[in-house]
């Protein structure tokens, strides 16, 4: 009997929340067609979006949290303001991204780094296999190693212009960080 009148009161307080939330909702029987992961930049927040009649819906106060935004509720309105020069919040936010581009251009360096020593000694093999080809290069081209050499510096070289494209727009954001903390 008590586990009747526990279900009961449950189905109530549920039901009843409900109906409160859906009375005041424009969503109310739509379909949501799918559940997507949200990043904020770089940031995956630790919430999903939904999206019903093809617009997405996300958390207001976590996406306004992440962009160092203040958010507020007041009768009915949700308000994102920026938040006052006094608070650094979004400052530690900001030095924190920093960090982490200055890790990933760290990162990006040694590999930068390391596939330049890589291509310096396939080219160095690459020139063995052509002397040792000498004048006859249609045994050259036959050749798997001379192939997988060929192969591993247009591929590094490539990557190393990849890198480089990166850093670019790293090294960008990075200025713009500390313009905004000044």
């Amino acid at each position: 009997m008590k586990k009747w009148i526990i279900v009961g009161l449950c189905a109530a307080v549920l039901g009843g929340g409900t109906a409160v939330w859906a009375s005041g909702s424009s969503l109310v029987g739509k379909k949501v067609e799918r559940i997507v992961s949200l990043y904020v930049g770089d940031t995956k927040v630790n919430t999903d979006a939904i999206i019903i009649d093809g617009v997405t819906y996300a958390p207001v106060r976590k996406v306004g949290e992440i962009t160092g935004l203040q958010v507020n509720y007041e009768s009915g309105t949700v308000k994102l303001n920026r938040k006052n020069a006094g608070d650094n919040s979004s400052n530690t936010s900001n030095l924190t991204r920093i960090e982490e581009i200055n890790a990933r251009l760290q990162a990006n360096k040694e590999k930068m780094k390391s596939n330049s020593q890589s291509i310096g000694e396939s080219e160095k093999k690459l020139g063995e296999l052509r002397a040792k080809y000498g004048s006859d290069q249609t045994g050259l081209q036959g050749d798997k190693d001379y192939k997988y050499h060929l192969a591993f510096v247009k591929a590094a070289k490539a990557e190393n212009a990849d890198i480089e494209k990166e850093n670019e727009s790293l090294n960008k954001e990075k200025q713009q960080l500390l313009a905004m903390n000044k």
